[in-house]
């Protein structure tokens, strides 16, 4: 029988946590509006990309491209008001979902062959993940080694929180463990280039990224 992971956390950590209960609404509430103000002056150009994608002809593999630099792009409108940014690598622990065309796309930019995924294959729960399941291609200076090529996932996952402390694998532990200390991470929402993703990878296998490359 495994140890309850709230045994094993810093009672510190968990405390932090608890604590952040009180004005984690309120936080990410002040960054969602201060986002959307400055996405205003950008938003009809975003929106005019979006559907030249999503209306674009030729290989999915040119499609997945020009996606992937629009979310950056829009997520980049964020930056100046989230604690997302170089030298955190919390994300990269948990579970990280990729599609077989986005596999395909890493293994053409990086030359490391992707292992083929069946769809509806096993996925592991969240909670099987940790501080011993850093991502494939995280370096041993905590960055991303294919920065440039990294999965839709990596680019549209921002938090709006005042810090990283709710990105840390042990939250999502005791959030599936259901721990009263537990804080959901407030998230920017996917929006219309959630509905574009999943247009683009069609019915594509969808695992943890380390299924595709061990």
């Amino acid at each position: 029988m495994s140890t309850p992971i709230a045994l094993q956390v810093d009672p510190l950590y968990i405390a932090q946590v608890s604590a952040r209960k009180e004005t984690v609404a309120q936080n990410g509430s002040a960054s969602a509006a201060l986002i959307n103000q400055a996405f205003a002056q950008f938003q009809a150009g975003f929106e005019k990309r979006t559907a030249e994608i999503a209306n674009m002809s030729g290989s999915r593999k040119k499609q997945i491209a020009v996606f992937l630099e629009l979310v950056s792009d829009v997520r980049a409108v964020a930056e100046p008001f989230v604690p997302c940014a170089k030298g955190c690598s919390a994300c990269c622990y948990q579970r990280v979902t990729i599609s077989t065309l986005e596999a395909e796309y890493i293994a053409f930019n990086t030359g490391r062959a992707a292992k083929r995924v069946m769809p509806g294959a096993p996925m592991k729960p969240i909670e099987a993940f940790g501080r011993g399941t850093p991502c494939t291609f995280l370096d041993g200076n905590g960055e991303c080694s294919i920065y440039d090529s990294r999965p839709y996932m990596c680019r549209n996952y921002v938090t709006l929180d005042i810090d990283n402390l709710l990105c840390q694998t042990e939250n999502i532990q005791l959030t599936a463990e259901r721990h009263p200390a537990s804080t959901g991470v407030p998230i920017l929402g996917e929006g219309p280039l959630g509905i574009l993703y999943r247009r683009i990878i069609k019915a594509d296998a969808i695992n943890d990224i380390r299924v595709f490359f061990s």
